[in-house]
This record gives C-alpha cells, structure tokens and sequence, in this order.
C-alpha cells in the first residue's frame, strides 16, 4: 500500500466515525427531548417566555399557540385512529 492510499484510508475512517459520533449524539438529544418534554410543548415555552421577555409580540405568540394546539389535535386524532 502506498502512501497515498494509505492517507485516504485515514482520512475515510475519520470522517466515518465523525459522522456516527454526531449521528450518536443527535441520536441521544432526541431519546431526551422525547422523554423529558414534546418539541412542540418546548417551542410554545420559549413562545410564552418570548411573550413575557418582550421579544414577541401578543399576535405572533397566539399564532404559535394555535400552531401548538392545531398540531396536537392532529397528533391526538391519528393516535386515535391508528388505535381503533
């Protein structure tokens, strides 16, 4: 094997096992966030903390409330379906 080749294989093993190393640790946020809060419930906080910070103003802050609960319904009625 030459040098060159040699170089290439290196660099083919690094980037492989970078990409499973961030793929491993997307991996483990997700199992968090699914256990611990909804992204959806998540947003609608950061929402609500904008709304009270300031940073939203009222209108914005209803239209991502009923982006939540429009979502949510959507959620609840496919589980409901897919069980029946």
């Amino acid at each position: 094997m030459d040098g060159k080749q040699l170089i290439k294989d290196s660099i083919n093993t690094t980037t492989s096992l970078s990409k499973k190393a961030a793929s491993d640790a997307k991996g483990v946020l997700d199992k968090v966030f699914a256990r611990v809060i909804s992204r959806k419930l998540a947003v609608w906080g950061v929402a609500s903390w904008a709304l009270f910070s300031g940073f939203v103003t009222s209108s914005d802050w209803v239209a991502i409330s009923l982006a939540y609960i429009g979502s949510q319904a959507a959620v609840d009625l496919a589980a409901k379906w897919k069980s029946s």
